[in-house]
């Protein structure tokens, strides 16, 4: 049968293997492979959104990501979800200036913290976030 990459539809098919002796010796296996197409990627609510930090200088300057104080506070509501009810993983993409001064700790959940050193106030810094 023909398969169609855009389906969940398992590729089966036999793989038989014989040894060259002269009188031939085979055995056949079933082989299924499995591969789900993803017919939505991960989405955010929103296509940007603002966030801040309450206290900047409450953080440890030692980078400790996960205290209250250095978390980052979105204004509007902002997650990501997946159609195809995948599990969404989050990272920050390290593509502008000052990504490195922040950190997803639990990849499962969208908390990003800024990690304590480097950013003064009023200062607008642009993070991309991947799920």
């Amino acid at each position: 049968p023909q398969y169609n990459l855009l389906t969940n539809t398992d590729i089966s098919f036999t793989m038989r293997a014989c040894n060259s002796a002269p009188t031939a010796e085979c055995a056949s296996a079933t082989v299924t492979v499995t591969y789900p197409y993803n017919a939505n990627d991960p989405s955010f609510n929103h296509l940007l959104a603002e966030a801040n930090i309450d206290d900047a200088d409450a953080c440890d300057a030692n980078g400790q990501a996960g205290q209250a104080a250095c978390q980052v506070k979105f204004k509007d509501e902002f997650y990501g979800f997946d159609l195809d009810s995948d599990v969404l993983e989050y990272s920050i993409l390290p593509v502008t200036d000052n990504s490195n001064l922040f950190a997803i700790p639990d990849d499962s959940t969208l908390a990003i913290f800024y990690l304590g050193y480097g950013v003064s106030e009023e200062t607008d810094i642009t993070l991309l976030v991947k799920a």
